[in-house]
This record gives C-alpha cells, sequence and structure tokens, in this order.
C-alpha cells in the first residue's frame, strides 16, 4: 500500500474487478488508498480472489455481484 494514499477515506465501485483491466483499476485504487467494491456478474470466486489480494496488501475491499 502507498505510504501517502491520496483516496484514503474515499470508495470506488470497480465493475468488471473479477478480471483484466477492472482488476488493475481496483487494485491500483486500493493501493491508493480508497475502499473497493469488486462488482462482479459471473465468478465470484475471481472476486473473492481480488478482495484478498487487496486485503493482503493491507487495503480494504468487498465483493458485490450485480
Amino acid at each position: 500500500m502507498n505510504p501517502n494514499p491520496k483516496l484514503k477515506g474515499q470508495s470506488a465501485l470497480v465493475t468488471g474487478a473479477n478480471s483484466g483491466i477492472g482488476l488493475a483499476v481496483a487494485v491500483a485504487l486500493a493501493n491508493d488508498g480508497a475502499n473497493v467494491v469488486v462488482n462482479y456478474v459471473t465468478n465470484p470466486e475471481d472476486a473473492d480472489a481480488v478482495v484478498k489480494q487487496i486485503k493482503d496488501t493491507g487495503g480494504n475491499a468487498i465483493a458485490l455481484q450485480a
């Protein structure tokens, strides 16, 4: 996690965050201090893996199907 997070206290909803570009965006936002909602349509296991990746680096995230 970034020692000087620009997005501390902010929240971000990232659609398609369980793979590809959405995953990269979710991780980048979390690294900058945002609380991240990992939105997915299918494959909850992939979304949970992204949440774990973010939390393992000190970030805050949840997965939400929509």
